[in-house]
């Protein structure tokens, strides 16, 4: 496996570090470095909090109630 480390000492951003995977194994070797460092490659996933939807609806109501009040602006 080639070093992430530039000549200069520093390492690239983490863009420029990541690639796809081309190959199933190269996909594999990945996730098998992921485990080994203690990462866990397939986090449980998250329930949405109530906050979230409470904000997510009401910004939706006003957004929709702004762009209401537009159209009726427009419209006189």
């Amino acid at each position: 496996m080639r070093s992430l480390t530039s000549p200069a000492g520093t390492r690239p951003r983490s863009r420029e570090a990541m690639k796809p995977p081309e190959t199933i194994e190269e996909e594999l070797a990945i996730i098998a470095e992921a485990i080994e460092a203690g990462i866990d490659p397939f986090p449980p996933e998250k329930e949405p909090s109530k906050w979230a939807k409470t904000a997510l609806g009401w910004f939706m109501v006003i957004i929709m109630v702004s762009w209401v009040s537009q159209l009726l602006y427009r419209s006189l």
